[in-house]
């Protein structure tokens, strides 16, 4: 008998009683299949095709031959959703958090929408080209579409003769697919990964898939920040609303001087900025209720950049307690870092700098470390600098986190920013 029930994430599965026969062939007691919506009409649109392909499936467990029952191999495999369960509770103890781990639930998701959650075992070749066929139909931010609750079929007949994913997201599904059933050969439930060699090969350098700011990028950035350049917002008869906001402020100039993730200095609280070993550094680690790592590797100490204590960053600090940008608010799914996000990302359009070009505030990292890079800094300090592994036993294992003292001279290589900008009143963003 077949029933249609919730899970207790109140997502809609197939349940099917079996038989004392299937009983004894499947060991189990019932069958399950998830339907991976949570919308009750969806759920039964699903449901009839999801009850014949079970249908199919136990019909096979057994073949009438001679009056007896002839045993036929069925799959005692994990369902891929469960492996899936496994493998972000195997990546939460490797060290890795926030959306590094749940970040990856509406890319399997998109893969149960269209070819089903099954035994990780049965997914074939001809499974895995429906999924690459079908992403590479879809739009670009197509995820909002079916949060929205469109079908997968909607998304793609809206789509028609439009704009599709890039090649750096198709890959990056890709990549988190590879991942996962790498996963279940590791846990011995197949032998072949049924996606390898999926990824579409550009001949393209790994530095070039996100740009870095330029010279001139730069000094429009930090020229609007100062308010030398206007776009439009700084016109309001109210003098204080022209001063732009503290977090827009210092996160801008932080993002420059530590090339540092920008969740990772949202986050800070004035407790992670203090004095170790006569240098002022700011501590990235996850000491406080909603602070996040990456990684293992993403805990460090940055020296500040003579430019920051310049500029007046450890006034600001010492007109706070607790959290750094207490304007910020948090988001479970993206830290606190969304919003200045938003606004770097639009600001960069209104300055006409990323026309054309793949950059976000993200882009400070890579403007950092190729700074870093032309200057012949060694590799393993900048891989300190940003919260990278070296890639080698040698120092990730046996060596110890470096002194800040080390970082030093590293942290102010990095070019003043601010020679273009003198006589500068800083006094209102300590507020």
């Amino acid at each position: 008998m077949a029933y249609l029930m919730k899970d207790r994430h109140q997502t809609y599965y197939l349940r099917i009683v079996l038989n004392k026969n299937q009983q004894a062939q499947f060991g189990r007691k019932e069958y399950r299949r998830s339907l991976s919506t949570k919308s009750k009409r969806e759920a039964n649109r699903r449901l009839p095709e999801a009850f014949m392909e079970a249908m199919r499936m136990l019909s096979c467990a057994s073949l009438p031959r001679g009056g007896h029952q002839v045993p036929v191999e069925v799959s005692q495999k994990p369902l891929l959703s469960d492996l899936f369960k496994a493998y972000k509770r195997h990546l939460t103890l490797m060290g890795y958090q926030g959306r590094t781990v749940d970040g990856k639930d509406p890319v399997l998701n998109i893969l149960f929408k269209i070819i089903g959650d099954k035994q990780v075992d049965l997914y074939t070749r001809d499974d895995v080209r429906l999924l690459q066929d079908t992403l590479l139909k879809f739009p670009p931010r197509f995820q909002r579409q079916l949060t929205k609750g469109m079908s997968v079929k909607q998304v793609v007949n809206l789509n028609k003769g439009g704009s599709t994913i890039s090649t750096v997201t198709f890959n990056n599904y890709m990549a988190m697919y590879i991942a996962v059933f790498n996963h279940a050969i590791k846990e011995g439930y197949i032998e072949n990964n049924p996606f390898r060699k999926t990824r579409i090969h550009q001949k393209r350098l790994k530095s070039s898939y996100r740009e870095a700011f330029s010279d001139s990028d730069l000094q429009k950035i930090f020229s609007y920040v100062e308010g030398k350049v206007d776009i439009g917002e700084r016109k309001y008869k109210d003098a204080s609303k022209n001063i732009l906001r503290a977090d827009r402020y210092w996160l801008t100039y932080l993002g420059y001087y530590t090339s540092a993730r920008l969740n990772e200095l949202a986050q800070l609280y004035t407790s992670d900025v203090y004095k170790i070993e006569g240098t002022w550094c700011i501590h990235i680690r996850a000491g406080n209720e909603y602070q996040r790592l990456k990684n293992l590797n993403s805990e460090r100490l940055i020296p500040i950049h003579h430019d920051l204590m310049a500029l007046g960053f450890l006034d600001y600090v010492n007109k706070h307690d607790g959290h750094l940008f207490p304007m910020l608010k948090y988001s479970k799914e993206y830290g606190y870092g969304a919003k200045v996000s938003t606004w770097f990302t639009v600001l960069l359009r209104k300055l006409e700098i990323s026309q054309g070009k793949r950059l976000s505030y993200h882009s400070f990292r890579h403007t950092g470390a190729n700074i870093l890079k032309q200057k012949g800094t060694e590799s393993h300090l900048v891989a300190a600098l940003l919260g990278h592994s070296t890639g080698t036993i040698t120092y990730d294992r046996y060596g110890k986190a470096l002194s800040p003292k080390v970082l030093v001279d590293v942290v102010n290589s990095i070019p003043s920013i601010r020679d273009g900008f003198t006589n500068v009143d800083t006094a209102a963003i300590f507020e």
